[in-house]
């Protein structure tokens, strides 16, 4: 017998008959434990977006993109351009259909440069070099 366990539309976890029930319990909320944690992060990191922008405008460069731009990846950001007015709202997993929906957000911080890297995630999901070029001249 194989059951499977559905969390989110990306994550499924197949057990088959040879784990016992109490075992099978704990895998359970262990991950549900991992998926929170998941979330958790992703909340603060919009929260912490939100808030940054309350406080900066007129920046002199915007850094978006996908993982390589995230501070998260990218953790000696502040350092790197700490004479600068700069500021990174890299968000890892996005493409440029999510940035050009957040093109309200970019416009309030009024940037004089806009530092791109986005592309990679669309390629990776099948979307043609061409298209995924459509979106970047939008942001521009």
């Amino acid at each position: 017998m194989t059951e499977t366990l559905t969390f989110l539309p990306s994550m499924s976890i197949i057990f088959t008959s040879f784990i016992s029930e109490s075992a099978l319990m704990e895998i359970v909320s262990l991950f549900e434990k991992i998926v929170g944690l998941i979330v958790s992060a992703l909340s603060s990191k919009i929260s912490f977006v939100d808030n940054v922008k309350k406080y900066y405008s007129n920046v002199d460069y915007l850094f978006i993109g996908d993982s390589w731009m995230d501070v998260w990846f990218w953790p000696t950001f502040e350092i790197d351009f700490s004479n600068y007015n700069a500021i990174n709202i890299g968000i890892g997993g996005t493409k440029g259909e999510d940035w050009v929906a957040r093109l309200d957000l970019i416009k309030q911080y009024n940037p004089k440069n806009l530092i791109l890297r986005i592309g990679t995630n669309d390629i990776n999901t099948g979307q043609t070099g061409e298209s995924a070029g459509v979106e970047i001249v939008e942001l521009c």
